[in-house]
């Protein structure tokens, strides 16, 4: 019985979130597309894949989380 009642709560938890985002108008840089347009939670990570333009090299780069 208790293994059942876990495997309810963590379906419960898991959930598909939309990803959107915004090019924050970088000096040297734009962003063009971000895949995937979803996540699902509660499993392994997932990696999004950012595309664009940079007039110099880029070693780095930093996400924002807005909440």
């Amino acid at each position: 019985m208790a293994k059942a009642i876990f495997a309810l709560i963590a379906t419960a938890e898991a959930a598909t979130l939309a990803v959107t985002w915004g090019d924050c108008g970088a000096k040297h840089a734009t962003v063009d597309d971000l895949t995937p347009t979803s996540i699902t939670t509660g499993g392994d990570a997932t990696t999004l894949t950012g595309t664009g333009i940079a007039d110099e090299d880029v070693t780095s780069a930093t996400v924002h989380c807005n909440r």
